[in-house]
């Protein structure tokens, strides 16, 4: 859970999808946006720097607000829908790319509980064989076995030894 924790937070392939689906949900608004109400301000001033003495002139000043409300666009629907989809697209995107590296982290621990049971378990084999190596040995001393016994056991022993070795 930790490790699942730390990828959602660190993992750079993680955090790029879910701000390119963040991102392809803004520019979805900002394609929506474009067809909607438009608000224009504009003004004027003006006023001569030079005046002769018999005439005068005030300044002139203009200032207004233009409203553009499109009714109905139909060209703009297609490219809106499209803007829209290619953000749940991409949210789906990171969604699949959360789930498969959090079941690469699960495969990968799974992995290692399994190599640590492996581990303990051929640990256990060594010890056995160590065991019955050095009663082989005794046996072969007291003259009730033969030296292929006694090898036979040595070589199953290094043999347990190859496997921790491989587990480890």
């Amino acid at each position: 859970e930790e490790a699942v924790a730390m990828a959602r937070r660190y993992n750079p392939i993680l955090i790029s999808a879910h701000h390119a689906a963040d991102a392809s949900g803004y520019a979805a608004r900002a394609e929506k946006g474009r067809f909607g109400p438009k608000v224009d301000l504009y003004g004027t001033y003006s006023q001569e720097l030079y005046t002769s003495s018999t005439t005068s002139t005030d300044p002139e000043t203009t200032f207004g607000i233009r409203l553009k409300v499109p009714l109905v666009d139909f060209a703009a629907m297609p490219s809106v829908k499209a803007a829209k989809h290619d953000a749940l697209e991409a949210g789906y995107r990171a969604l699949d790319q959360e789930r498969l590296i959090i079941k690469q982290i699960e495969r990968k621990h799974i992995a290692y509980k399994s190599a640590l049971r492996r581990t303990r378990i051929s640990g256990r084999q060594v010890k056995a064989i160590e065991r019955s190596v050095v009663g082989t040995r005794r046996e072969y001393e007291a003259g009730f076995r033969s030296i292929t016994d006694v090898t036979n056991g040595q070589i199953k022993l290094t043999r347990a030894m190859i496997t921790k070795i491989t587990a480890q």
